[in-house]
This record gives C-alpha cells, sequence and structure tokens, in this order.
C-alpha cells in the first residue's frame, strides 16, 4: 500500500514541478500578447478618432465665429429698447426713449436725441 501511495505522491510531485515550471512561462506569454494588443488598440483608436476631431474642430471654430459675442468683438453693437426687444429698424423707437447697446465689453445706456433714417430708406 505504501508503495502505491509513493507512486502517486511521485507522479504528484512532478506534476506540481512541471505546472509550477510552464505557469511563468505562460504568464508571460500572455502579458506579452495582450501589451501588443493594448498598443495596436491604442493606436487603431487614435486613427478611427483623427477625422472626426478634425471636423469638430472646424464646426467648433465656425460656432465660435458665429457667437454674438465673437460678433461684438469685431466691431459691430445691439441695440435693445426698454422693453429688451432688439432694436432693428430706426422705426421701432422715438425720441426720448431710452435704448441699451450692447458693445463687446459692455453695454452703452443710451437717450434718443434724434432719428435720422438712411437716404435708402427714404
Amino acid at each position: 500500500p505504501r508503495s502505491l501511495f509513493a507512486t502517486d505522491l511521485m507522479t504528484v510531485d512532478m506534476l506540481h514541478e512541471r505546472l509550477s515550471r510552464a505557469l511563468p512561462g505562460c504568464l508571460e506569454k500572455d502579458r506579452a500578447t495582450l501589451e501588443s494588443s493594448a498598443s495596436r488598440l491604442a493606436a487603431k483608436g487614435a486613427a478611427l478618432l483623427d477625422p472626426y476631431e478634425h471636423a469638430f474642430s472646424l464646426r467648433a471654430g465656425r460656432l465660435h465665429d458665429l457667437s454674438p459675442l465673437a460678433v461684438l468683438s469685431r466691431g459691430y453693437a445691439m441695440a435693445c429698447d426698454e422693453g429688451g426687444r432688439v432694436v432693428s429698424s430706426v422705426g421701432a423707437v422715438a425720441v426720448g426713449e431710452r435704448v441699451d447697446v450692447s458693445v463687446s465689453d459692455g453695454v452703452l445706456r443710451c437717450m434718443i436725441d434724434e432719428i435720422a433714417a438712411s437716404p435708402a430708406a427714404e
């Protein structure tokens, strides 16, 4: 009976030894494969995003150009009547009324002294 156990014990020891030697090699191989896959994935991901990043950048620039603050910074102004409505015509206000004129760095509070229509409007 002892010899049966001894044979089985030797087999178990031998298998344990083989497993102990094989595991580090397998783990190292799998680690290298994983690192290689991660590098390829990162490169592919960046390549896939490049055209979208460029398109996004172009659209963001265009959107900035159209923003009201960007328009004001180029020298334009926006006039609003006392009710806060945008004044787009001389007919929208009368002499003696107040208007707020928004410019790039603040608001001018103005009183209308005179109204002169453009020659093209007459």
